[in-house]
């Protein structure tokens, strides 16, 4: 019965995004037509070193961003902050805090982009000022579930800054079922950005919306293999792979090495589209890193750290 409603969910976002936004075509040919990029940042340096690859996994703090149906497998009070070094002056942090109650799971998180400073010039060429750009979005989620299957949704405000403000309400829907008995195969779906625009001045810009289908396979318990599959509204469909593998060290100590590739990114030349990344946990602290190159644009760092309460 599980099985049947994640499929008709899938469905129906497929049917959704199709019917509002047939006009978009998952064309590359749309790249720069919705507003607050902020929201395809993603979310802890785990999913960003296994190519964003985390719709079918969401099983941390991240779930709030990645997948709130994976919210309802979360057993543990947790809380997960990352701060990552982007391209030039652009610098992009994430909070999130989770906590089981006693029916299904609450989630809550932050996200800021500062795009750095930029100095405005006049008709003539002659600067007048400087000012910094930003983003920043405001999550509330709740996921429940029954078996092995998790549904959940998110609510977020989303706020930017370049010499107008503008803000505006979201949400996020997405559900997650482990196939088998054993939870070693999964699948997974969200539905990110449902509604929203944003209006600096006198035109409104749609925000990003994006459906995320996934799927991860665990052929053993350390070790996790996921793939995902992105339709956004404004560019052409991206595929992500993604693999982590763990090794256990002793006295509560685990070593995670990870890889991943995106072809959001392909076009930039060089490695841009592959990902590393590695991590390690001891008792309830999870410090992660991913190292994610765009190519002849430069390279970006992202490190995050999780702790159990």
């Amino acid at each position: 019965m599980a099985y049947k409603t994640l499929v008709f969910l899938i469905l129906f976002c497929v049917c959704a995004v199709q019917a509002s936004y047939t006009r978009a075509g998952f064309s590359k040919g749309d790249a720069g037509t919705a507003s607050a990029q902020i929201l395809k940042q993603g979310a802890g340096a785990r999913a960003a070193g296994m190519g964003n690859a985390f719709t079918a996994i969401a099983d941390d703090a991240a779930a709030v961003y990645w997948n709130p149906g994976g919210l309802a497998g979360i057993k543990k009070e947790s809380a997960s902050l990352m701060h990552a070094i982007l391209l030039d002056d652009i610098s992009y942090d994430w909070l999130a805090y989770v906590r089981p109650m006693n029916f299904g799971t609450f989630g809550a998180g932050i996200q800021h982009l500062s795009y750095g400073s930029i100095t405005e010039t006049d008709e003539t060429g002659l600067e007048k000022a400087s000012f910094t750009p930003s983003e920043t979005v405001g999550t509330v989620a709740y996921g429940i579930g029954s078996g092995s299957f998790g549904f959940g949704a998110s609510l977020k405000y989303v706020s930017g800054k370049i010499k107008h403000s503008a803000a505006t309400i979201t949400s996020d829907i997405g559900g997650k079922y482990g196939i088998s008995a054993d939870d070693r195969f999964s699948l997974g779906f969200a539905l990110q950005n449902i509604g929203g625009e944003m209006k600096y001045v006198s035109e409104s810009d749609p925000l990003p919306l994006n459906l995320k289908i996934g799927t991860a396979y665990k052929p053993e318990n350390n070790w996790i293999i996921a793939a995902d599959a992105d339709m956004p509204y404004d560019n052409a469909i991206s595929f992500g792979l993604g693999s982590e593998y763990g090794i256990k060290m002793g006295d509560g100590l685990t070593v995670s090495c990870r890889a991943g590739y995106n072809s959001r990114a392909k076009d930039l030349g060089g490695l841009a589209g592959f990902t590393v990344g590695a991590g390690g946990s001891y008792d309830v602290i999870r410090l992660d890193y991913a190292f994610v190159p765009f190519g002849d644009l430069g390279n970006t760092h992202k490190i995050s750290l999780s702790i159990d309460f």
